[in-house]
């Protein structure tokens, strides 16, 4: 079980920062969630440092896992 976990996390991590990066990003989805939450816009903004980490470490993470053949 802890195998499955220790497998699939990393994965979490890096839809995490795809899908902040992705709304921070384009300007349909940005401009969307301006007009209908944008309170939540301004929390995003201030983790798109965090995201862009969980991009990175999370995508270097999957690879590794999925090379390696966990």
């Amino acid at each position: 079980m802890i195998e499955k976990i220790d497998f699939y996390f990393p994965f979490l991590i890096f839809a995490y920062g795809v899908m902040i990066l992705l709304l921070l990003q384009s300007t349909r989805l940005r401009a969307l969630a301006l007009q209908k939450m944008p309170e939540y816009l301004h929390k995003w903004e201030q983790h798109r440092g965090i995201a862009f980490l969980a991009f990175v470490v999370g995508g270097l993470w999957s690879a590794q896992n999925l090379l390696l053949g966990s």
